[in-house]
């Protein structure tokens, strides 16, 4: 099928949700695909999840061939393409984004990719508020890989944070075009942002509605409750919780839901001290260890990392 095909891939904590919910479907010239289509979703686990090996590109176009538009561009849009976000808890410092950049190119290699990165100690310390609010156990060092007396791997690759490498390995499976932003340019000015989207996708898209920052309430007293809290509750980040949540209407039907979820989306008060907690500390460290290679990519790419504070 001759199809016009643009791949969003995130980076996770990128405002890809917001994109998701409130521009792209709102975007009649455009077809739009992520995993609230439900057709979509088995493309998306059998190249998200699939060893290259064995992968088929030819039964993953059969996937989804009938979902594209020939008449119109198709974004396919699913920040799970950058890299599952908890794949270290399954398996210690699991990273496998080359596999999934390997196999979203066997099957479309006429494709181009949308990437947007964020500041390293800020997508840190959104990483490990999720890791905690999703149900994980584990301290920011042990987290993050800094924990002393321990030679168990991180939970979450530091490598993730090396954007280089993977900007450059992006742009090698997917000559036909890349366009790389930042989520401190989303943020700062959304119009322009969607603007150059909307170039590269040659579409127009509409603006992002206001909305409120996705900025935890928490501070680090209570992102530690919290984390113990999760030893109780059952998650698939910890199966073996003692108690299932509680039961919440959600989607029509009656869910499971941890506390520590409806703690951390709920709490009304916001945190208004100065203390970036052990996880923000760690954040930091991360940062200064990118600084080079953040350098290094504003000059390939003239991102204006450094106004950005990316070093």
């Amino acid at each position: 099928m001759n199809a016009s095909v643009t791949l969003h891939i995130g980076l996770h904590k990128t405002g890809t949700a917001s994109l998701q919910k409130l521009v792209f479907p709102r975007c009649e010239s455009l077809r739009f695909l992520c995993t609230d289509t439900p057709e979509f979703v088995p493309f998306q686990r059998y190249a998200g999840f699939s060893d290259p090996i064995y992968f088929d590109p030819n039964k993953a176009r059969t996937m989804i061939d009938s979902l594209l538009d020939t008449r119109r561009p198709n974004l396919i849009s699913n920040e799970g393409f950058s890299g599952p976000l908890h794949a270290g808890e399954l398996e210690f410092g699991l990273d496998h984004r080359d596999a999934v950049l390997r196999n979203l190119s066997a099957a479309f290699p006429e494709a181009r990719v949308i990437l947007t990165l964020r500041r390293q100690d800020r997508l840190a310390r959104s990483f490990y508020r999720q890791y905690v609010r999703s149900g994980g156990t584990r301290r920011a060092d042990r987290y993050f890989g800094y924990a002393k007396g321990t030679t168990a791997q991180p939970l979450v690759s530091r490598n993730r944070f090396r954007f280089l490498p993977y900007v450059r390995r992006v742009e090698e499976l997917f000559p036909q075009g890349l366009l790389l932003l930042t989520h401190e340019a989303m943020v700062r000015d959304p119009v322009h942002y969607l603007g150059r989207m909307s170039d590269f996708l040659g579409v127009s898209l509409p603006d992002l509605p206001p909305r409120k920052l996705n900025l935890s309430r928490l501070g680090p007293f209570g992102m530690e409750c919290t984390r113990i809290m999760n030893h109780f509750f059952r998650s698939y980040l910890n199966p073996a919780g003692i108690l299932p949540g509680l039961p919440m209407r959600r989607n029509n039907r009656l869910e499971l839901v941890s506390p520590v979820a409806l703690i951390h989306d709920r709490w009304p008060r916001p945190y208004r001290g100065n203390d970036p907690g052990l996880s923000g500390r760690l954040a930091a460290r991360i940062l200064e260890e990118m600084r080079e290679d953040n350098q290094r990519l504003d000059e390939e790419y003239d991102l204006n990392l450094k106004e950005y504070g990316y070093y």
